[in-house]
């Protein structure tokens, strides 16, 4: 089965691996049209003000006389969740303030948590690590007042594959 198109990403100069994909010959899409029905996506976090580089690589297998295309979408934002747990923020406001955060569905509508604090050398679970989780699907409403708790020593971890932070806010003390 040498006849295929092979399609490499690379993001900063390293390979990844697709988040998702489906090949055109596979019966997942059963084009057979080599490269039509063909696509995949990438989510990873990123850090705002960062630099990228993506690079695609594509080996043609099939014939030096056929021409292969890729069409490369881009999304950056730092309020859709990506698949792992991320810090969409740094917390840096008064002390006696309170944060608001409203996560809900995007395209899909998971089980999203939302944690403030941080984890410990030695983690005995949420419950001691982080001063204040919430956690549930559809539109997730989670709100803390830093009153003893100091904020340049917490973060805020937020997770949910497919769904989006809304609202972030604070009421300044």
């Amino acid at each position: 089965m040498t006849s295929r198109v092979n399609w490499k990403l690379y993001v900063n100069g390293s390979q990844v691996t697709y988040t998702s994909r489906y090949e055109d010959y596979s019966s997942a899409t059963g084009d057979g049209s080599y490269g039509i029905g063909a696509f995949a996506y990438y989510k990873a976090p990123v850090d705002a003000g960062s630099s990228l580089t993506i690079r695609v690589d594509v080996y043609n297998a099939i014939a030096t006389s056929r021409t292969c295309r890729v069409y490369v979408n881009v999304v950056l934002c730092p309020w859709i969740i990506p698949p792992t747990a991320y810090e969409p923020m740094t917390l840096d406001f008064p002390q006696g303030s309170t944060l608001y955060i409203v996560t809900e569905p995007l395209i899909a509508d998971p089980t999203k948590n939302s944690k403030i604090g941080k984890t410990r050398a030695v983690s005995f679970g949420d419950s001691s690590d982080y001063y204040s989780t919430a956690s549930g699907t559809g539109i997730l409403t989670h709100s803390y007042t830093f009153e003893t708790v100091q904020v340049d020593e917490c973060i805020l971890s937020i997770d949910g594959n497919g769904a989006c932070i809304s609202i972030i806010a604070v009421d300044l003390r």
